[in-house]
């Protein structure tokens, strides 16, 4: 008894050196980007909260993070936070600081509980952006909120066009809710959506259904990859059909394109 004991407790010890090891370079969510950057990730709350991100070696050369014990010097309190990848250093911000990610975390005030892989907004190399604030362009419009399948449309491709495969149901009074849809049947390997154009009811009740309301706050409307996600509100009992548009990165040619999703409305 006391041989498995003594395994149980080398066991242990060994998977809490390889913890301890893995925490060692990074706890936050990791940007995946060029090697060799210089970067700092600034937290969406006031006051710039910013601290600089540790690239990792050896397998994980090309890989940006932070330690909890990074992030807590900062003394940011407990919440979930988003946050942007900029090139830079936290001690020395700048507003013409190139972005090149965003991504999400959950932080308890001391350690991370929980995050989302940051998304890369691609560069031209280590210092360039493709549509970066230095050069006028508009970033993409991140937004990686979770949402549940029941919110969630995945498109098909049918004779007249794209269409949300089975409709969504939802009760009037549940107030503002974000809906995704799914549009990785319209994508090339590796493509992405790069920007949410417009929302509009082709049947049912007019103004029976709100959205946004403000197709530039990424709260509203935004896009994650595959997919594109949107604010709505129902007003009134009903079947709709909401026409979506949405613009395509360049691996396919880009453009945009459109899709219709049905939103069963009941009392």
């Amino acid at each position: 008894m006391k041989k498995r004991s003594s395994i149980c407790q080398f066991t242990l010890m060994v998977m809490m050196m390889v913890a301890a090891a893995a925490r060692a370079w990074g706890d936050l969510p990791p940007y995946f980007g060029v090697q060799a950057q210089t970067l700092y990730a600034r937290v969406s709350v006031a006051g710039d909260t910013a601290f600089n991100l540790t690239e990792g070696t050896g397998l994980k050369v090309g890989q940006y993070s932070a330690t909890n014990a990074v992030i807590a010097a900062t003394a940011l309190p407990a919440g979930q936070y988003t946050f942007r990848v900029f090139i830079g250093t936290a001690g020395a911000q700048a507003a013409g600081d190139v972005d090149v990610g965003v991504g999400y975390f959950i932080w308890s005030g001391s350690v991370t509980l929980d995050g989302l892989n940051v998304v890369q907004i691609e560069q031209v190399d280590a210092t360039t952006q493709i549509a970066n604030n230095t050069a006028g362009g508009a970033t993409i419009p991140v937004n990686q909120v979770p949402v549940p399948k029941s919110r969630t449309w995945v498109l098909k491709q049918t004779d007249d066009g794209l269409v949300g495969e089975l409709p969504r149901a939802v009760k009037l009074g549940g107030g503002s809710k974000l809906y995704s849809i799914e549009w990785a049947i319209d994508l090339a390997t590796n493509g992405r959506l790069i920007d949410f154009n417009s929302a509009a009811i082709q049947s049912g009740t007019a103004g029976g259904l709100t959205f946004g309301p403000d197709v530039e706050d990424v709260d509203d409307f935004g896009v994650d990859r595959s997919q594109a996600k949107l604010r709505i509100t129902p007003v009134t009992v009903g079947t709709y059909t909401i026409r979506v548009s949405v613009d395509r990165d360049d691996s396919d040619g880009g453009g945009t394109a459109e899709a219709d999703v049905v939103l069963i409305v009941s009392q």
